[in-house]
């Protein structure tokens, strides 16, 4: 079992849906600063983008679903 524990902290949420994420996030940011104009702040892009995927039970799976599979693409792209 701790075996387990460790390939499945590492091998997926570490190497696959942690950069899969960050690209996601990288990529709403500017989406939400050029569609809303009450978005003046740094903060205020955060809690934007926050809003935007965790405000629902269904946003932030389809998020962690979409950060898995970029981030299995990153690692797929990477290794060729």
């Amino acid at each position: 079992m701790d075996q387990f524990l460790s390939r499945f902290t590492f091998g997926l949420l570490m190497a696959q849906v942690f950069p899969g994420g960050v690209f996601l996030l990288s990529l709403t940011c500017p989406l939400i600063v050029n569609t809303d104009p009450n978005v003046t702040t740094t903060s205020s892009v955060f809690m934007a983008v926050g809003n935007l995927w965790f405000n629902s039970k269904k946003g932030t799976v389809l998020f962690l679903f979409l950060a898995g599979g970029v981030g299995m693409l990153i690692c797929r792209t990477a290794l060729h």
